[in-house]
Order: C-alpha cells, then sequence, then structure tokens
C-alpha cells in the first residue's frame, strides 16, 4: 500500500509517523523490511512521482539510528543521504545529521 500510493502525501505522512513511533519503541525489529523497498521507491521515482518531505527525513533520521540497521542497507541510505544533501538545500541539514551518525555507527 506504503509503495504503490506514495505520491499521496497524507496517508505517506501517516504510514511514516507511525513507523517512526514502532522503530523507535521496540528496537528487535528488523528495519530493512520495509528500508528496501522504501529506499528503491525512492531512488526509482526521484523528482518524478516521489517528492520527499519533512517526514521522509524525520523517518530516515529515526531508522539510521535502529539497533537492527544492517551495513548494506546503511550504505543505501548514505547514498540516498549524499544525493539528497547535493540536491537538496531544503533538507541538506537532515541528511548530514543522518549520514553523521551512519558513519559513527559504522566507523566509529
Amino acid at each position: 500500500l506504503f509503495i504503490e500510493n506514495h505520491e499521496e502525501l497524507t496517508m505517506r505522512e501517516f504510514m511514516l509517523r507511525n513507523l517512526q513511533v514502532i522503530f523507535e519503541k521496540y528496537q528487535s525489529i528488523p528495519v530493512e523490511i520495509f528500508l528496501e523497498p522504501f529506499i528503491k521507491q525512492i531512488k526509482i521515482s526521484e523528482s518524478k512521482s516521489y517528492l520527499v518531505n519533512i517526514f521522509d527525513m524525520e523517518f530516515i533520521n529515526v531508522a539510521v539510528r535502529h539497533r537492527k540497521l544492517k551495513v548494506t542497507i546503511g550504505l543505501e541510505l548514505f547514498d540516498l543521504l549524499a544525493k539528497t544533501k547535493l540536491n537538496s538545500y531544503s533538507f541538506s541539514v537532515f541528511a548530514t545529521e543522518a549520514m553523521e551518525v551512519l558513519i559513527e555507527r559504522f566507523l566509529g
């Protein structure tokens, strides 16, 4: 539902905010189950039908701090965040913060 209707901003925000709460509360959930298709959808639809929004960046900032985040998904997130930082002045602060968390976690 989330992937097929990503252009519906209110539904996407509702789902991401709820997932954000779940990811913060339950650190045993394997986050890659959701993050893999989420990242793929953003990359495929970037600037066409999927415009990154503030709640997307807030969700990513929670996801990078999740205990179960694996290196492979972390690298994909880092790539996405680097592109966001370079292409969007509005979200560069969010992207930088999340990138710093990833660097600290995996190289730290």
